[in-house]
């Protein structure tokens, strides 16, 4: 999704005096040491005088962010505070999101990797407001948060909306298994049954269905 924004922001931009530079280059493409690479850079671009397309500013604002929160599964020797870091890619995130919506998708996986699942959804929703074409991937992280949140009626609905969207059997089964329990969950046993049996049509080799029908007492149909 940032790939896709940067492209059409630098496509938009040819005027940008940072369009070509290493600098940009090394903010927006990750390495394997954030901290002393991608973040430093993104701060100076994010810092400098030269930066008037709000979009650019975004999308560095969006880059570090990243980079932030990249440094949590790279840490190298660095010695680094997940809360800070996550706390750093949200305040990025809520500058981003300012300028341009469709970051809200970033921003709300930070949010759910905080814990903080009933704002997480909330940044879903702007996120598919923004762009409606992320619509079936935005609507599954919406429904994992309203999950967490307690919201299962919600994340059924979410769900149900993106298997209605979902073009491959593959994402139609995955989002068949997490449908499932979540009308388990909810004591309906019936529909439940309904999302495993048609998964297991979907992909008669997958353990998964086969072993939810077989505890529920029920076969493949």
């Amino acid at each position: 999704m940032r790939a896709v924004i940067v492209s059409t922001i630098l496509a938009a931009s040819p005027a940008c005096a940072f369009a070509q530079d290493a600098p940009l280059d090394r903010c927006t493409t990750l390495s394997f040491a954030p901290l002393d690479v991608n973040v430093p850079a993104c701060t100076a671009l994010i810092e400098a005088d030269g930066i008037r397309d709000p979009g650019m500013l975004a999308t560095l604002l969006a880059a570090r962010a990243e980079a932030y929160e990249f440094a949590l599964t790279y840490r190298g020797e660095h010695k680094v505070n997940p809360d800070k870091l996550l706390a750093a890619a949200l305040a990025d995130l809520d500058r981003a999101v300012g300028i341009d919506p469709r970051h809200h998708m970033a921003r709300g996986d930070i949010l759910f990797r905080l814990s903080r699942f009933e704002d997480a959804a909330a940044s879903f929703t702007s996120a598919i407001a923004a762009a409606p074409a992320d619509a079936p991937s935005l609507l599954e992280r919406r429904s994992m948060a309203r999950a967490a949140a307690n919201d299962t009626k919600g994340a059924i609905d979410d769900l149900t909306a993106a298997i209605r969207l979902a073009t491959r059997d593959a994402d139609r089964v995955r989002l068949l298994l997490q449908r499932g329990p979540l009308r388990e969950a909810a004591g309906d046993t019936a529909r439940a049954i309904s999302d495993y049996q048609a998964a297991a049509r979907l992909d008669p080799n997958r353990r998964g269905p086969r072993e939810a029908l077989a505890r529920l007492g029920a076969d493949a149909g």
